[in-house]
């Protein structure tokens, strides 16, 4: 018997435009169907015994549209009969088309043209020889000739402005990539060191998804991509990303302790100011979640990567609360029986064992909750320099639960006697 599997379809609710559309063209071509929502179809064209079947098709395509989009925007494309009417309304709704203003490396605005189809295209290929050969139509210069060309035959002194050479480097598409945002997607190292050799002091924003080129590359795991563009960069490149996330968050998801998360932290830390004159603290910035780099790396167990970041990281770092039930990653390490983390962050800012989350739950509680590990010995908690004196074992929740009721609860036995163990121990040497 055949089982059939539902794709997974992407939900839009107003933001990220440009990601959104990417993972729907993806589902479209994996469905056959991204030739009907992007051409469309013409009645009068189509062979009377093939009309049912395009109909049919575009019909899926249209509800794969109309069941992506949240409620708010669904009135937007409600009219629509055809899967392409609903794209190109919502491309136009969502997608930007107006002329944006780019900063330059002093801090100043110039205006940016558009990035013309074919700068977009030869920058995506990878086609160097071909982003010689394209025409300028007048946008930038008044019939200077390509990109490459007019990047190499400055017409400006850099210091009386970004000049036309720079404007054209720096021109975007409709969903504001530029084309090392380009270059990077699809892998084209020759294009990237190009364009950023040209254009060192030009600081590469974020895009409509909020993504920059430096985290596309941490993101993808590319070490060398994220390595020239910083080496090659005079100016300290934007790290921003999706979700509130940087390109420090994107480094340490990847779990790579390599070079390229090196890199990263050495270009980072060594700033005493970001873009904007503000006292840079990468390793304190949090994402839309109130995740620092810290709380994932403690939920990945990579103790090295938690080192790393101490290293570098003032001892607040580790007070900082999540939104999702105001956790530390002193927490989340605890209920993942991440034991040696939990004893490197209490080494480094002993304080932070008083937290609790929103829940009244302490670092003892959180070791409590969770079911399962075999390997998970207690006596690691009970026996800590940091928390053998400190009494949280005895603290209740807001349930009134201390972290040895918790154990019951779960009824994790080999926990429960290490636990025992150790009170009956405890209190006989109190006695005594």
């Amino acid at each position: 018997m055949v089982i059939s599997i539902q794709p997974t379809i992407p939900f839009f609710e107003g933001n990220g435009y440009d990601t959104w559309s990417i993972k729907m063209r993806t589902l479209f071509i994996s469905e056959d169907l991204w030739e009907l929502v992007d051409k469309g179809y013409v009645e009068e064209e189509i062979p009377r015994d093939a009309m049912r079947d395009v109909r049919k098709n575009d019909a899926k395509a249209l509800f794969f549209i109309q069941q992506a989009i949240s409620e708010s925007i669904f009135p937007q494309i409600s009219k629509a009969t055809k899967s392409k009417e609903a794209w190109d309304s919502l491309q136009t709704k969502y997608q930007s088309t107006s002329l944006d203003a780019a900063q330059d490396g002093d801090g100043s605005q110039t205006d940016i043209p558009l990035m013309d189809d074919s700068v977009y295209e030869a920058a995506a290929k990878g086609d160097i020889e071909a982003l010689k050969k394209i025409p300028d139509k007048g946008r930038a210069f008044e019939g200077r000739g390509a990109l490459i060309n007019a990047a190499r035959e400055p017409t400006l002194d850099i210091e009386t402005g970004p000049g036309p050479h720079k404007v054209m480097l720096r021109m975007e598409n409709k969903g504001k990539d530029t084309a090392l945002h380009e270059a990077v997607r699809y892998w084209h190292y020759g294009v990237m060191e190009l364009l950023i050799e040209e254009d060192p002091d030009f600081i590469y924003g974020a895009n409509d998804s909020g993504i920059t080129p430096l985290y596309m590359a941490v993101e993808g795991g590319f070490a060398h991509y994220v390595k020239l563009i910083i080496e090659k960069s005079s100016t300290s490149p934007s790290y921003n990303g999706l979700k509130g996330r940087t390109a420090l968050h994107a480094a340490v998801i990847c779990n790579d302790i390599g070079s390229m998360l090196t890199t990263l932290m050495i270009m980072l830390f060594s700033k005493d100011k970001d873009n904007t004159g503000m006292e840079a603290k990468p390793h304190q910035e949090v994402d839309k979640n109130g995740w620092s780099p810290l709380h994932y790396a403690a939920e990945g167990g990579d103790l090295e990567i938690v080192k790393l970041l101490l290293e570098k990281s003032e001892k607040s770092v580790a007070y900082l609360r999540s939104k999702d039930g105001k956790k530390t990653a002193l927490h989340i390490a605890s209920f993942h029986h991440h034991t040696k983390i939990v004893e490197e962050i209490l080494s480094y800012s002993p304080g932070c064992r008083e937290q609790v989350d929103d829940k009244g739950n302490n670092i003892f509680h959180f070791a409590m909750m969770k079911e399962g590990d075999e390997d998970f010995y207690p006596s690691s908690y009970f026996n800590n320099y940091w928390l053998r004196l400190s009494g949280l074992v005895n603290e209740k929740n807001a349930q009134g639960n201390t972290p040895i009721h918790l154990l019951s609860l779960n009824q994790i036995q080999i926990v429960i006697l290490y636990a025992c163990t150790w009170w009956i121990r405890r209190r006989t040497t109190m006695k005594t």
